[in-house]
C-alpha cells in the first residue's frame, strides 16, 4: 500500500464546502459510471472528472489502486448502477479535519452500504480529493 503524507490540517476546509464539492463529483461520476454508453467515451468522461477533481498525487494513487484491486476506487466497484445516487450520504468527519465519508447502496431498502473515505485540500484555490481510503 501506498503512503501519501497530506498537509490538510494547516488549512481547514468548511464542512458545507466540502459537501457540496463532493455531492457534485459523486453525482456526475456516479451517472458516468452507470451509463450505458461505448466504455471508450465513457472511461474519457470518468477520466476527466478525476483530472477535474482530484489532485495528481490522487491521480496516481488511483491507477496503483485500480491494478491492486480491479475496481474503480472512487465508488469501491467494477460497475455502478443510476439508483445508488437515491441513497447517497456525504458527511465531514468530525474527528479528522477535511476527512469526509462517501455512503450508498444499492437500492432504498438494501441494509448494504459501500463508505469511502476522502481526504480534501485546497490546490491553487480549488477543492480536490487529495487521498482514497
Amino acid at each position: 500500500m501506498c503512503i501519501i503524507t497530506l498537509a490538510t490540517a494547516a488549512q481547514p476546509i468548511p464542512p458545507d464546502k466540502g459537501v457540496t464539492m463532493l455531492k457534485g463529483f459523486y453525482t456526475a461520476y456516479i451517472t458516468a459510471s452507470s451509463q450505458d454508453a461505448d466504455p471508450k467515451k465513457m472511461e474519457q468522461e470518468l477520466s476527466a472528472l478525476r483530472k477535474k477533481y482530484c489532485t495528481t498525487l490522487c491521480l496516481k494513487q488511483f491507477k496503483m489502486l485500480v491494478k491492486q484491486t480491479d475496481a474503480d476506487p472512487i465508488i469501491k466497484a467494477q460497475d455502478m448502477d443510476l439508483r445508488v445516487l437515491q441513497t447517497l450520504a456525504i458527511k465531514q468527519d468530525p474527528r479528522k479535519a477535511n476527512r469526509y465519508s462517501i455512503k450508498y447502496s444499492e437500492t432504498a431498502d438494501s441494509h448494504e452500504t459501500t463508505t469511502i473515505y476522502v481526504m480534501l485540500k485546497q490546490e491553487n484555490g480549488i477543492l480536490k480529493i487529495a487521498y482514497l481510503e
